[in-house]
């Protein structure tokens, strides 16, 4: 039963928390459009279903220690009651009753104690099992495909084969061929809608094929943490970490201090960035990058992939939010990268983008 509850528990606290950091991250977008009082009904509902379930969970947890404190103590009781026995009739010593009759409490503190601690430990345990679904679903150090042979992107064709991603109103996309050559650009372009950036979702592992197979060098991959330690991903909308700019650009195993770090820079144009922060790569930033304009995340975003020495780079529309120099700059930067052997995968609708492509792979969606 204490199991049970303390399922509940968590459960009812982990969609209250989750409903709570959901409201505060559009509270923006809702008041912007009115609506920032629109949801207080659904947390105030489960504010109460969390009330409920803590409530209950507390009344065993009492239930269950007074049963224990009862019996304890009665135990306690028939100790005592032996021990006089004992001196009346002249069998015990005085000392030795007196002795035992302080003892006995400290001998059943286990068993006043046990429910609490039960409680506390069921409480930990579903929280942990939670936590280790999680860790038990990483994967090991090298990306292994059915057959046990460790694989590297690196010098190996990545073959789309097929590929089709089920949505709402159909397939975006559908029935998506194209091989991405290591030292070319492969650009992926089609109508808003046809599923380019669910391609690269797909590449990642992110979203799962209704069909076909992602492959490299003819092995099949997954999206697991090995796959991912050899991709630099760019996404429309890049993801900033609460901490230093240092900090943000080791999620694609970049440095301060990596080589050609400084002329990335300069092709992205966040040297001028920098040069406006007093702290430098030790600048801290908040949540989504708080502390910098748009155009700043962007470009921050930019320099991570491109320095990055991962053998694969996805972009998706990376010169989207940069103006005509800075986009030859990065394009540049783009072909150096394929030069030296990487893997270059771009989501793009800009001519200038489709003419720096070794290979255009039009989209479609069903």
């Amino acid at each position: 039963l204490t199991k049970g509850r303390a399922d509940r528990t968590l459960r009812t606290m982990t969609t209250l928390s989750a409903q709570l950091l959901d409201l505060l991250a559009g509270l923006p977008t809702l008041r912007a459009l009115g609506r920032e009082k629109g949801p207080a009904g659904r947390v105030r509902e489960l504010g109460d279903d969390h009330r409920r379930a803590t409530m209950s969970a507390l009344r065993v947890a009492f239930l269950s220690g007074s049963v224990l404190e009862f019996l304890a103590t009665l135990s306690v009781a028939l100790v005592a009651v032996g021990i006089g026995l004992r001196l009346v009739v002249g069998g015990m010593p005085l000392e030795a009753g007196i002795v035992a009759l302080i003892l006995a409490p400290e001998a059943y503190l286990p068993l006043r104690t046990v429910g609490a601690k039960f409680h506390a430990a069921e409480d930990g345990m579903a929280a942990a099992e939670r936590a280790f679904a999680i860790l038990d679903t990483a994967s090991p150090a090298a990306v292994t495909p059915a057959g046990g042979r460790a694989l590297d992107a690196r010098g190996r064709d990545l073959v789309l084969d097929g590929v089709s991603v089920a949505g709402r109103d159909g397939y975006a996309p559908h029935d998506l061929d194209a091989v991405c050559r290591p030292g070319t650009i492969t650009v992926l372009t089609g109508a808003n809608g046809a599923g380019k950036s669910t391609a690269l979702l797909a590449i990642l592992g992110l979203a799962e094929p209704s069909s076909g197979r992602v492959l490299i060098g003819g092995d099949e991959v997954r999206g697991t943490d090995a796959w991912w330690s050899q991709v630099a991903w760019l996404p429309q909308r890049p993801v900033l970490l609460p901490g230093t700019l240092a900090d943000n650009l080791a999620l694609t195993g970049v440095d301060a201090t990596s080589p050609g770090l400084v002329d990335v820079c300069a092709a992205t144009g966040f040297d001028e960035v920098l040069d406006e922060l007093p702290d430098g790569w030790d600048t801290r930033v908040g949540a989504g990058g708080t502390g910098l304009s748009l155009g700043q995340r962007q470009r921050l975003a930019l320099t991570r992939t491109l320095a990055s020495p991962r053998p694969v780079l996805l972009l998706d529309e990376p010169t989207a939010h940069l103006d005509t120099a800075t986009e030859a700059t990065v394009l540049a930067a783009l072909r150096e990268r394929a030069d030296r052997g990487a893997t270059v995968v771009v989501v793009a609708h800009r001519p200038t983008l489709l003419a720096a492509a070794d290979t255009v792979v039009e989209v479609t969606a069903r």
